[in-house]
């Protein structure tokens, strides 16, 4: 009977093994590293398509409130003509102060924030992609002046349905009507036909002091409005300057 000699392999150095430790550990820690990176691009080409968002919601903000001011700048004009001509106005003497508070009350425009972008980054967790914190501040305070604003054309609403509930009850419309004069709201008051209801001293003062009150309101707000498109136009240089933008 044969007698086979077992073949024995040379044993593994320790060092053999620590060297296919290292190659496994490299290996999974590159595959980590490189998930990482690409989540890291992703979240990256994310928050670069919010701030591009961001800075069209803003430039719509800065047309709308370029607008707004014009307007308003108007009708704080028609607000002095009829107060500096009240006295005419009051005895229906001054066609000119007549027809600029015909203008005055025709109403106002309203202020509308376009936050839709500020909307995505609030719900969907997003102002975490935003790694600049001084951007993520300036944006912050973007959206509280707008929400202040809001807030400040709450006065204005307040004192324009109260001067129209007064001039609802001082002026006929029926009267104007009946004259053939049916454009109040486009300019046409005054002139020789009366159309005041009521001519009581107190209540035309009650209507001076609010119509002082509403112009002086809507001054603030235009000054409100100023400063946020000024905050506007420096949050869209910073940001398109820290993203590389044009």
């Amino acid at each position: 009977m044969e007698v086979h000699a077992h073949a024995h392999s040379p044993r593994k150095k320790w060092t053999h093994y620590l060297w296919e430790f290292l190659m496994l550990f490299l290996a999974v820690f590159c595959g980590f590293f490189a998930e990482n990176q690409r989540e890291h691009m992703i979240e990256h080409k994310r928050e670069k398509q919010y701030i591009r968002s961001l800075i069209n919601d803003i430039a719509k903000d800065t047309a709308h409130v370029t607008f707004l001011i014009s307007r308003y700048d108007i009708i704080q004009a028609h607000c002095d003509s009829v107060l500096v001509n009240f006295s005419g106005f009051s005895k229906n003497e001054s066609t000119t102060a007549a027809e600029n508070y015909s203008r005055v009350i025709y109403g106002f425009p309203d202020f509308s924030y376009t936050d839709h972008t500020m909307q995505q980054l609030r719900n969907a967790g997003g102002l975490r992609l935003i790694r600049n914190q001084t951007a993520i501040d300036s944006i912050i305070v973007y959206d509280a002046l707008a929400r202040d604003i809001t807030v400040e054309e709450g006065a204005i609403t307040h004192f324009y349905v109260t001067l129209d509930n007064i001039t609802n009850k001082m002026l006929s419309y029926r009267r104007m009507n009946e004259s053939g004069s049916q454009a109040f709201t486009k300019g046409i008051l005054g002139g020789k036909k009366n159309f005041w209801i009521s001519t009581d001293a107190g209540n035309m003062e009650e209507l001076y002091n609010l119509l002082y009150k509403y112009k002086e309101t809507i001054k603030g707000f235009v000054d409100a409005l100023a400063g946020f498109k000024d905050k506007g136009d420096r949050l869209t240089g910073f940001l398109k300057k820290e993203y590389h933008l044009k």
